[in-house]
Order: C-alpha cells, then sequence, then structure tokens
C-alpha cells in the first residue's frame, strides 16, 4: 500500500528533473554542434520533408570585407524556435566544415557563438520563443575564399521536429582577380597543386625565350 501510494509522487518527481525534448539548449546549440551543425538532445532524426524555412541574402556576391544581410525564415511564416548557421566554403579543394567571416549584431532572441577558433563566425538562438524571420548582417573575409552558401539547421519547436542542411543561394566572389591554386587546407597549412608549379615554370621560360630572340 505505501509503494503504491508513492508512484504518483515518485512520477512528479521525475518529470521534475528530466528535461523534455522540447527543452533540449533552448538557449542555443553546444560546441559540439559546431562542425556538424546536428542538434544534441532532440532524441528524433531531421525531417525528409522540404524545410519549410529558408535562408535569402541581399547579395549573391562578396568582396573581401563586403557586408551581406542574411535572414532566416519561415516559409508562409512558419514558426522556429531554435537554429544555428554558418557561412561555408564550396569549393572541394578547401576547408568546407568551418565556418568563414564574421556575423555582427544579433538580433533580439539570436546571438553569436564561437566555433573553429572564430568567435563570431556564428549565428543562433539564445531564447526558444517563436519566431517567423530574423535578420543579421555577415562581412566576409579579408581573402579569397571562392564559392560560399549559408548553412543552418533549424529547430521548429518541439524540439523533435527538425531540418538540417537549409542552404542559401551561392554567393560567389566578386574582388580583386587571383589566380586560383586550388589548396587543400588542413590544420593550417596548404599545399599548392604541381600544376601551378609547372606553369610557373613554364611561363618563366617563355619569357627567357621571347627576350634571347629580341637581342639576337
Amino acid at each position: 500500500m505505501m509503494l503504491s501510494s508513492a508512484m504518483p509522487l515518485l512520477g512528479l518527481l521525475i518529470c521534475v528533473v528530466l528535461p523534455t525534448a522540447t527543452d533540449a539548449y533552448p538557449s542555443g546549440p553546444p560546441p559540439s554542434a559546431c562542425t556538424s551543425l546536428q542538434p544534441t538532445g532532440h532524441n528524433s532524426s531531421p525531417q525528409t520533408v522540404n524545410a519549410p524555412y529558408q535562408i535569402t541574402l541581399d547579395s549573391d556576391t562578396y568582396s573581401p570585407g563586403q557586408t551581406v544581410r542574411v535572414t532566416l525564415s519561415g516559409v508562409s511564416d512558419t514558426a522556429f524556435a531554435g537554429f544555428i548557421v554558418q557561412a561555408r566554403r564550396k569549393d572541394e579543394f578547401k576547408d568546407t566544415t568551418t565556418s568563414v567571416g564574421s556575423f555582427s549584431s544579433p538580433p533580439t532572441g539570436t546571438k553569436l557563438m564561437a566555433c573553429h577558433n572564430n568567435q563570431v563566425g556564428t549565428w543562433t538562438h539564445s531564447s526558444n520563443a517563436d519566431k517567423t524571420t530574423v535578420t543579421i548582417e555577415w562581412t566576409a573575409p579579408g581573402t579569397f575564399e571562392g564559392d560560399m552558401a549559408f548553412r543552418a539547421t533549424v529547430v521548429q519547436g518541439p524540439a523533435q521536429t527538425y531540418w538540417e542542411n537549409v542552404l542559401s543561394t551561392i554567393i560567389t566572389y566578386d574582388g580583386p582577380t587571383i589566380i586560383p591554386t586550388t589548396e587543400k587546407e588542413t590544420g593550417g597549412q596548404s599545399t599548392i597543386q604541381p600544376i601551378y608549379l609547372l606553369l610557373a615554370t613554364a611561363t618563366g621560360l617563355l619569357s627567357v625565350l621571347f627576350l634571347w630572340q629580341r637581342l639576337h
């Protein structure tokens, strides 16, 4: 009799102590989400139907240091509770797993998050209150990074309902002309492909040959 009478109290304690799935990181994702952008503690798989969310940009090109307005919104005002957004490189010869550029002046209910040694390269929610659209400014890096796109994971709320790989259109480089080196960045170092060294050598030899012909 004593055990049966204690069961309702035990159940109440479990409900109080254990967080529900809808409370999974209401003030923003943990650092473990930096690379995968996958939600943690949501106890479900991403949705497979088309996402009712979109990322729009006020420019489809960028130059070093240029500011671009980035907007995450729900299609037909579909609300969302949480999100994480980064700009990522598209060039397969570069690092496509880390954030690029910097966000600034996050609006109410959102914040900046440190990832990949970039203190302001990730934008996320700071509150799980419903939102239909949020806009922020992103500043392009001062170096050539090739084509890029903004990538997001969006949690609709409850937390079990979310979409991964919500992508913007590709934003292309439109700055000073730079000869691509097809670098593969690894651990902060890069390796220039041998073909470019060969082309540089051939160009030098042709220049010497042309000068020799002029003198003779």
